[in-house]
């Protein structure tokens, strides 16, 4: 599967979906596009799953890993 991690949340659209954010990944930077707070959802206790709208998924392995303003971002949607 091609599931790219995400390190950081450097941009978001807007609060509230629909929203798009740009974020940089292990595979470089991406262009998630966020329909509704359904899109983001968590796996476990530190792991978040992402799907956008073109059906692409990416994935936070560790949300004790990311920065304060990339948090921020996904705490308004889980």
């Amino acid at each position: 599967d091609f599931v790219p991690a995400v390190a950081r949340i450097a941009h978001s659209s807007g609060p509230w979906p629909p929203c798009i954010w740009q974020v940089e990944t292990d595979r470089g930077p991406a262009t998630v596009t966020i329909d509704s707070e359904d899109d983001v959802r968590r796996l476990d206790r530190h792991r978040v799953l992402i799907s956008d709208s073109s059906g692409l998924r990416f994935l936070i392995p560790d949300v004790r890993r990311l920065d304060a303003s990339s948090l921020r971002h996904l705490r308004r949607l889980l």
